[in-house]
C-alpha cells in the first residue's frame, strides 16, 4: 500500500524490518529490490544481495533478479539480461522478474519478444502499469494509435511515470490535442525535470502551438542533457523555420542530411518537409 501510495520510504523500512523478522517471504524480498531500484540506491543493493548470499533462500531467484539490477545499474544490459533470464527460469510467474526482462526488449526495439511477455504480464495482472506501458508501445508501433492511447491512460491509472507521461503527451499531440498534451508533459517534468526526450516534446508542443522562444529554450535544454541527438536537432530545424531564421534552419538540415540514416523513416519525411520549405522561403 505504501509503494502504491508514492511512499516509498515507509515501504522501504516496513520490507527492511520484515525481511529481517521472516525472511522466508520471498515477496518482501522481490518488493525491496524493487524500491532500491526505484530509489537507485547501489550500496543497499549491494548489501541486499551480501545478506542472501549468507542466508538460506540464498542463491535462488531473488538473488539473480537483485543482481540483474544491480547490474544494470553498472551499465551492462547484456549482463543484466543474463541474470533477469536466469531469474526467470527459476520463477517463471514473479511479475516483478518478467517486468525488466519486458522492459529490456522494448528499449532494444525486439517486438517480437516483447510481446509475448506482454500478453504473459496482463494475463496475470491486467492492470499491471508496466504491462500496459509495453503494450501501447507495441500498439504504437503497428499504428493502432487509439489503443496505444488507451493502454496508456491504464498504465496511467496504476502508475504515474514520466515516461508514460511523455508517451501520451506526444500521441495526443499527433492527434491535434495540444492543451492536453501540454498537460502531460508538464506533469512529466513536475515528476522528472531531468529527461531529455521529455524536454523534447514540450518544445515540439511549443513549436506547434507557436510559442517559439520557449520552444527554443525548451528544445536547446533538451539537447544540452543529450548532445548531438538527431530528433531534438530535427525539432530545432523545424522551429528555426518556422521562426524564419533560414540559415540556421539550412545548417541543422544539412547537418541532418549526413546523419539521416539515424532518422526514423517518418523522421526522415519531416527533414524532406522542412528542406522545401526553407527552399520555397
Amino acid at each position: 500500500l505504501h509503494l502504491q501510495s508514492g511512499n516509498v520510504e515507509r515501504a522501504r523500512a516496513l520490507l527492511e524490518e520484515l525481511t529481517e523478522a521472516a525472511p522466508s517471504l520471498l515477496e518482501a524480498w522481490e518488493k525491496l529490490v524493487v524500491v532500491y531500484v526505484q530509489q537507485s540506491d547501489e550500496d543497499a543493493l549491494q548489501k541486499l544481495i551480501d545478506r542472501l548470499e549468507t542466508h538460506e533462500i540464498g542463491r535462488g531467484h531473488i538473488f539473480a533478479f537483485a543482481w540483474g539490477h544491480l547490474t544494470l545499474m553498472r551499465d551492462n544490459p547484456a549482463g543484466a539480461r543474463s541474470y533477469f533470464q536466469q531469474a526467470q527460469s527459476l520463477n517463471p510467474r514473479s511479475l516483478p522478474v518478467l517486468e525488466p526482462v519486458l522492459k529490456l526488449n522494448l528499449q532494444e526495439g525486439n517486438i517480437e519478444s516483447a510481446a509475448p511477455l506482454t500478453k504473459q504480464v496482463l494475463k496475470a495482472q491486467p492492470d499491471n502499469a508496466y504491462g500496459n506501458y509495453a503494450q501501447a508501445s507495441i500498439f504504437a508501433l503497428e499504428g493502432k494509435l487509439k489503443e496505444a492511447e488507451r493502454s496508456l491512460r491504464q498504465s496511467l491509472d496504476k502508475r504515474k511515470t514520466p515516461e508514460a507521461l511523455n508517451d501520451l503527451a506526444w500521441l495526443l499531440l499527433e492527434g491535434g490535442q495540444h492543451a492536453e498534451s501540454e498537460k502531460a508533459v508538464r506533469q512529466a517534468l513536475q515528476i522528472d525535470g531531468s529527461l531529455p526526450h521529455v524536454w523534447d516534446t514540450l518544445g515540439t508542443i511549443l513549436t506547434r502551438t507557436r510559442r517559439l522562444d520557449e520552444a527554443e529554450k525548451a528544445l536547446e535544454h533538451s539537447l544540452s542533457l543529450q548532445p548531438g541527438n538527431v530528433s531534438v536537432l530535427l525539432h530545432l530545424a523545424e522551429l528555426h523555420a518556422a521562426k524564419g531564421n533560414r540559415m540556421r534552419a539550412l545548417e541543422l538540415v544539412g547537418l541532418l542530411s549526413e546523419k539521416r540514416e539515424q532518422l526514423a523513416p517518418k523522421e526522415q519525411g519531416k527533414l524532406a518537409d522542412i528542406r522545401r520549405r526553407i527552399e520555397v522561403a
